[in-house]
């Protein structure tokens, strides 16, 4: 990539944000998301249904998670205990990043099709693909991960000439992509006091994340043409 042009990119963006931003603008909405996540999210929960269906919840907009919930909640209500060892496989540092999410989509289509044996009506999806998994990710350490929409983030890789840009879901690249991006969303403080602004005052933004990169990403993708 050329930093130059980053640069040139992030500065531009913090303009936006101070002149041109909106509060329905869709980056925002996941700062809710995350503090539901923060507040609920206990893999040992008594209830993981209903611990599941508070932590995964937007009040502002369904977008992203809506399906990939609906059939957690329908593979909790199959096999509860198989679903929470995903999650703590998914969410256990330890392991490499790629290993994690591919193991869950493992994990999910072989819930779908054991689901789908035991009934006349089965499940269409699992919709348990990469973008999702690594939502999960970024609401578990979201000092660790921002939300990865492939798109944006590819976009985002064309505009700074960065070189061998990934066509198809490419995880590891975004981690250690968003890593650089935050670095130098970082340098710049006004970005997320104008964030935080947007916000109107709310306490979605209290939580230590790096959404300022999906923001970015976000941005970089809608305002070149």
């Amino acid at each position: 990539m050329i930093l130059r042009i980053l640069e040139e990119q992030i500065n531009d963006f913090e303009n936006y944000l101070l002149t041109k931003a909106k509060t329905q603008d869709e980056p925002l909405f996941f700062y809710e998301n995350l503090i539901h996540f923060q507040n609920n999210w206990d893999v040992l929960a008594e209830d993981f249904h209903l611990m599941l269906d508070k932590s995964i919840y937007n009040s502002q907009t369904k977008r992203i998670w809506f399906e990939p919930k609906k059939a957690l909640l329908e593979f909790v209500g199959f096999n509860e205990g198989f679903v929470r060892m995903m999650f703590k496989d998914l969410f256990d540092e330890t392991k490499s990043l790629s290993g994690r999410i591919d193991r869950f989509q493992f994990y999910s289509e072989e819930l779908l099709e054991e689901i789908r044996l035991g009934k006349t009506k089965s499940m269409g999806d699992h919709f348990q693909h990469t973008e999702i998994i690594y939502f999960y990710l970024a609401m578990r350490y979201p000092s660790n991960y921002g939300v990865y929409q492939h798109n944006y983030f590819e976009k985002t890789l064309h505009i700074i000439k960065a070189k061998d840009i990934p066509t198809v879901f490419d995880p590891e690249r975004y981690y250690k992509s968003s890593k650089i991006f935050n670095k130098y969303l970082c340098d710049k403080p006004l970005i997320d006091k104008h964030i935080e602004r947007l916000l109107k005052g709310s306490n979605y933004f209290k939580q230590e994340n790096m959404l300022r990169v999906s923001y970015f990403c976000w941005y970089c993708a809608n305002h070149n043409f």
